[in-house]
């Protein structure tokens, strides 16, 4: 199916995406006769954390697939796209003062050296290049020493949200105060 959309030259990046996830999941269950509806509403089921658009993109390729399946001549499960959970989504995020900001630095400056442990240069380093540059706790964590380009005061931030590649700067403060840090920061995630 993903070779046919792109011969025909569609991208088909996102959707190839989540029909790999559906291929994984689809490894738990009997697809001998084809899409079964108990894979399909698994794999569309909302999680608690879920945006509603993510079930929407969820019911969408599943759709699509079911098609390709029934052209093909294989059954397939047909989903309501009208099943998509509807929510009243009033999100507000938390905006810490400065002064909250400061105390958790604050705190994570005050933890502990322990053995063979570097949690005193971990956590304060990784709260201090989140809140900097923006980033989210999975780019964070993703880090690895060749993504750190302190010359060029540069994070390469790989497979962000958005499946896309991105460079960050590193704030002066940042670049000043934490170099040090930052590379036995990056050196505990190699």
């Amino acid at each position: 199916m993903l070779e046919e959309k792109r011969t025909m030259g569609f991208k088909y990046e996102k959707s190839a995406r989540l029909m790999h996830k559906l291929d994984e999941l689809s490894c738990s269950y009997d697809c001998s006769a084809g899409l079964p509806k108990d894979l399909v509403m698994a794999f569309t089921e909302r999680k608690p954390n879920w945006h509603q658009s993510t079930q929407e993109h969820l019911i969408s390729a599943t759709h699509e697939v079911a098609v390709y399946l029934r052209k093909h001549g294989i059954p397939a499960y047909m989903i309501d796209k009208s099943r998509i959970t509807k929510t009243n989504e009033n999100f507000k995020p938390y905006i810490f003062t400065h002064e909250q900001i400061r105390q958790i630095f604050h705190e994570a400056d005050r933890i502990e050296t322990r053995k063979s442990i570097s949690s005193h240069i971990f956590y304060p380093t990784v709260l201090r290049v989140q809140y900097g540059c923006g980033l989210r706790i999975s780019e964070t964590l993703g880090l690895r020493m060749k993504d750190v380009d302190l010359k060029e005061n540069l994070l390469y931030i790989y497979d962000a949200k958005t499946h896309k590649d991105r460079k960050d700067s590193l704030k002066k403060k940042q670049k000043n105060s934490g170099k040090e840090m930052l590379m036995k920061c990056v050196g505990c995630l190699a």
